[in-house]
């Protein structure tokens, strides 16, 4: 294999100490029947254990382009859905236990629990695929398989990752060491296709002539009439104190409880690299306040609050209009909405496509357990929608020589 200057360049970023071209590649040795005796892998748990890689992360992300992955990795860990799961997080390189300079990829995820113990099912948080496996693009499944290795050598009853993929074509029964081994369970892989940000514009009118017709008129019509009847006004970088967020959310539809609230308030206001904005009426009351994230040319909503007593008004719409336009002016091209309502909006989102691996102990169980997730579980479960779903081929799986 033969590195570009630009990518032995970028190497720098995750303080490797090879000087050589050389030692260089043989850090980042192609896939091959010996990869995994020169990769070896360390698994990290707890929140507080695995923040302490976080700057290793962040450069491992940015080095690969995936920019902003791993940048909040606090506010990730510590969402009120994560803190009911046990964090995981694989590292994979020549040398794991020297982090600066023998990791070249990682894996988190979370492992469920019930009652404090955990069950040994290891999944994703992040269904997008992005902020899971950061690797480099053309070793992402050959990372993945070493970490599905590790997980199910230490026990694992069932282990999923999902990655961003420039391919519709599963690719994990390709890998050449795949057959080699001891066997350990069943695999099944998932290639989905999804909505995932909406391409901005130089100008608010040029994004709009990009939607449909009436999502288009919706955002032009529901603020006009909000700043025609209330004087609606948008306020960038809001200031507000914690009692007073509370007391607007209650005030909100769908409210959340005051522990999420108080999460949203202590991870997003007034946080470096956070936002949040919102929209006034004229005497000075909050109607929508909406909170995220920025990285680069790349925006990403994860929240948004709309009052409840105003709902002809089309509050989260009017929030929007109000939000790309700001957008733009900050020279964003992407933005994503994780949090939030994107409804007809979502329709002319950029197609995006993730790959799910997923890795199960016990394949003869596959089909009973399938019988009984269908009558027990409610189906939005991530992770048991695959092993409920119809038309996935399940192969073995052989665990690393």
């Amino acid at each position: 294999m033969s590195l570009s200057l630009k990518a032995v360049r970028s190497l720098s970023l995750i303080g490797t100490l090879a000087t050589s071209r050389e030692e260089i590649e043989k850090i980042y040795a192609p896939v091959s029947k010996a990869r995994t005796s020169v990769q070896e892998t360390r698994i990290i748990t707890g929140r507080k254990e695995i923040l302490a890689y976080r700057d290793l992360l962040v450069r491992l992300a940015n080095c690969y382009g995936q920019y902003g992955a791993m940048d909040h990795l606090e506010m990730f860990l510590g969402s009120e859905n994560l803190l009911k799961k046990k964090q995981h997080l694989v590292l994979i390189g020549p040398n794991p236990m020297q982090p600066e300079t023998g990791v070249v990829a990682a894996v988190l995820l979370s492992e469920y629990r019930v009652f404090g113990v955990g069950l040994r099912v290891f999944i994703p948080d992040d269904a997008s695929g992005r902020r899971t496996l950061i690797a480099r693009s053309d070793t992402r499944i050959e990372m993945a398989r070493l970490a599905a290795d590790a997980l199910m050598s230490r026990g694992a009853l069932l282990a999923m990752q999902s990655w961003r993929s420039s391919s519709t074509a599963p690719g994990v029964a390709a890998c050449d060491s795949f057959s080699e081994g001891r066997r350990r369970g069943v695999y099944t892989e998932r290639i989905r296709i999804f909505s995932g940000y909406l391409e901005l514009q130089s100008t608010l009118d040029a994004t709009l002539e990009r939607i449909g017709q009436k999502t288009r008129f919706n955002l032009r019509y529901y603020r006009r009439r909000a700043e025609a009847q209330l004087g609606c006004h948008f306020v960038k970088n809001i200031q507000i104190n914690r009692a007073e967020f509370l007391a607007f959310n209650r005030r909100c539809m769908y409210a959340v409880g005051d522990d999420l609230a108080g999460w949203r308030y202590d991870e997003f206001v007034g946080v470096s690299g956070m936002f949040v904005h919102g929209i006034k009426e004229r005497n000075g009351d909050w109607l929508s306040i909406l909170g995220g994230r920025r990285y680069g040319d790349t925006v990403e909503i994860d929240w948004q609050m709309n009052r409840g007593d105003l709902q002809a008004l089309s509050l989260s719409t009017v929030m929007r209009s109000y939000f790309i336009e700001h957008e733009i002016g900050q020279g964003t091209k992407k933005m994503y909405i994780e949090g939030g309502t994107p409804q007809a909006l979502r329709h002319y989102f950029e197609r995006e496509v993730a790959q799910d691996l997923i890795v199960f102990r016990y394949g003869r169980l596959l089909g009973p357990m399938r019988c009984i997730v269908r009558k027990l579980v409610k189906k939005q479960v991530f992770v048991l929608q695959v092993l409920t779903e119809e038309g996935h081929q399940w192969m073995p799986w052989f665990r690393g020589s």
